[in-house]
């Protein structure tokens, strides 16, 4: 087996003076304590990043406020349901009282006031608006429907954002390093939105979290005069990471071997998983599922962790198998069993690498060392050659680390191109909150110097779209609101769970046994196979309200290998035109499928009738040239970025060349955005 192995040495941090929760506070958390102080005396609102280490108590810092002044409010956004949940229990731990707020809550919350017709926006607004709740923990899906006025079915929202986005003293923002450029411009104007907008007489403060931030806005916060400052943790004696033993093994990462990497070691860290209790993270769910199904086969107690599955005993098992929703701040600890000795995982990114390698070796003992395995592309692992058999600090490591990976593309021209039509939908409603004169002039300001668009130019440009997308520019509006992709799923129902999946990885896995046509079908296979009540109606709902999910199924039996293949092309109705604008087609697709089986043709045939109903963004691009921006760019994809094999409506699966990808939902904007130079396409 070839590999560099690497000694990184214990970390420690500077400690602090003052006392929380019967423990010192470290110096960082003191730091940021002080300064969210200074803040709501000064009442000057202020944007605090900290950027310390994996381990060093971020979570802490932005919430010790709330320790000491239990009248603070706030609010913590977080990229995934997991790691709200995860914050839920450690934030109540400390005596808070928070409410988690995101879409499967408000629907619980629907259900049982069902008889009363409430908005969902009503609904928010009592959640946050209850007696003595100091911290609501949400996602940015809900915050961009409160701050775009997507939530509300009356005419005139804009009061009730004011009041929302004025209702706390404290923001969170977690895991930032995940946000693309585009959702980075957003977040900032929304920030920038409840500074303007100040009904309660509060100062808010906005605290930024991320071990591995790459920021690209202090310079325009800069230029419109917004107070912020960056935090982070000194080295001191105080240690919080502990010695690690670290393995790196090359792997053909770019065309998905990883799991293929473990099966060929697999008798070199078979004792690895026997002897330590370990945590293994890939990128892939269906690779996720494939391994954890070999280590059961060796004997081994092993959980999943993923999104498609998550099993009760979760991170308390011998061995855990997850993907990226383990990485994002869900943090083994030894006070309840979860502790892990070893973590084995895949790192595409930088990024990716410090945040695994941050789930292990979390502690002050000296005389105990983690085992780590990493798999890195061969490039990476060329240029650290040299550090094979040496002992090294953290600090050195990361240092050598980031510059051997190659960054991320980051979609800066998604800013002007895509962003700025959601901020300029959210501060046309602003303007309307702000008397001033000479603060509305301050927002077009800041949104020229955000976007590079001036503000009264955006009618128009947003006219253009509505003209181009006609009917359907609605659909177009939910796509561009919305943090999240959106791509075709379904309901997948098997003998004993049922879960949402990309509809392109079910007709490459799965075997379809039937498509569940009536609402009884949907139930009846629901109660089937999940005995809790409300979690069946929850999915049932969902499957019905979320607009991408286009079927619900039952399933046979998984394909071995991902052998099936699949390809996606554009439908367009023959009653309508082409829906394009300026490259960017607004569509229905349709999958095409190799197959001689009738009755599996005869389920695509239907499926495909299905999707005829549903309009997705669509943006289609050759290998090649996305090839030629990496090299232009010297960067890749983002690990998870996804786009499907695209084929012509007139060629057949067989005879296709495989050499277009067709980009659907959020990452179509994405990428239309930056193959855009001048209005035209490279």
């Amino acid at each position: 087996m070839e590999y560099i192995e690497i000694c990184l040495n214990e970390y420690g941090i500077e400690q602090g003076k003052k006392e929380l929760l019967g423990k010192k506070l470290y110096a960082h958390q003191e730091i940021i304590f002080e300064k969210i102080k200074e803040t709501q005396e000064s009442k000057t609102p202020r944007v605090i990043f900290n950027i310390s280490p994996t381990g060093s108590g971020k979570t802490l810092s932005a919430y010790s406020p709330l320790l000491e002044n239990p009248k603070y409010k706030a609010v913590g956004i977080y990229p995934t349901n997991e790691l709200i949940a995860d914050q839920l229990e450690t934030l109540t731990a400390w005596g808070l009282n928070c409410f988690p707020l995101f879409a499967e809550e408000i629907d619980k919350i629907e259900l049982s006031y069902e008889e009363t017709s409430l908005q969902r926006s009503e609904i928010i607004e009592r959640i946050i608006k209850a007696p003595n709740r100091q911290v609501i923990l949400t996602n940015p899906d809900i915050i961009y429907y409160i701050a775009f006025g997507k939530y509300f079915t009356f005419e005139k929202p804009q009061r009730f954002i004011g009041n929302i986005l004025s209702a706390f003293d404290l923001w969170v923002f977690d895991e930032f390093h995940l946000y693309d450029d585009k959702q980075k411009a957003e977040l900032l104007a929304i920030i920038f939105s409840a500074m303007c907008v100040r009904y309660l007489d509060k100062t808010p403060v906005f605290v930024i979290l991320s071990a591995t931030p790459d920021f690209g806005i202090e310079s325009i916060m800069k230029k419109m005069n917004i107070n912020f400052e960056i935090v982070k943790a000194k080295e001191g004696d105080k240690i919080i990471q502990e010695k690690v033993n670290l393995k790196l093994i090359p792997t053909d990462l770019y065309h998905w071997q990883g799991l293929n990497k473990l099966l060929e070691i697999d008798s070199c860290i078979d004792e690895v998983y026997r002897e330590k209790s370990s945590l293994v993270i890939l990128d892939s769910v269906f690779q996720a599922m494939d391994y954890a199904n070999h280590l059961r086969e060796k004997g081994l107690d092993v959980s999943e962790l993923h999104g498609l599955k998550r099993d009760k005993n979760g991170l308390k098992a011998h061995v855990v198998v997850g993907t990226s929703a383990i990485e994002v701040g869900i943090d083994p600890k030894e006070e309840n069993n979860t502790y892990k000795q070893a973590v084995v995982f895949e790192a595409r990114t930088f990024s990716q690498f410090v945040q695994r390698l941050g789930r292990i070796g979390r502690g002050n003992k000296k005389d105990r060392t983690s085992f780590v395995l990493a798999l890195v592309p061969q490039y990476v692992y060329d240029k650290l050659k040299n550090l094979h058999q040496s002992s090294i600090s953290r600090p050195e490591f990361f240092k050598k680390l980031e510059s051997s990976y190659v960054k991320n593309l980051l979609f800066e021209k998604s800013i002007s191109e895509v962003a700025s039509l959601t901020i300029f939908n959210s501060f046309q409603k602003i303007l309307t909150l702000v008397e001033n004169d000479e603060e509305k002039a301050k927002i077009k300001a800041f949104f020229w110097n955000l976007t590079g668009r001036r503000f009264d130019e955006m009618k128009s440009i947003q006219q253009d779209i509505k003209e181009a997308f006609d009917s359907e520019y609605e659909t177009f509006e939910n796509v561009l609101f919305s943090f999240r992709n959106f791509t075709p799923t379904t309901l997948v129902v098997t003998q004993n769970d049922a879960f949402f999946m990309d509809l392109y990885d079910v007709l490459r896995r799965y075997r379809i046994k039937q498509i569940l046509k009536t609402d009884s079908e949907i139930k009846e296979a629901l109660e089937r196979t999940i005995k809790d009540k409300e979690i069946c109606t929850l999915k049932y709902k969902k499957s019905k309200k979320d607009k991408s999910c286009i079927s619900a199924i039952e399933i046979e039996n998984i394909y071995e290998n991902n052998k099936r293949k699949v390809m996606v092309t554009m439908e367009i109705p023959d009653d309508m035109f082409e829906l394009n604008y300026r490259n960017l087609y607004l569509s229905p697709i349709k999958f095409k499928v190799a197959s001689s089986n009738n009755q599996e043709l005869e389920i695509i045939r239907e499926l495909n009738q299905l999707l005829k109903s549903v309009f997705f963004p669509c943006f289609i691009v050759s290998r090649e040239d996305v090839q030629n921006l990496q090299q232009k760019t010297h960067s890749f994809l983002p690990p998870l970025f996804r786009g499907y094999p695209y084929i012509e409506p007139y060629e057949s699966v067989e005879d296709c060349e495989d050499d277009k990808t067709i980009y659907l939902g959020r990452n179509a904007l994405l990428m239309w955005s930056t193959f855009l130079e001048g209005g035209e396409i490279l």
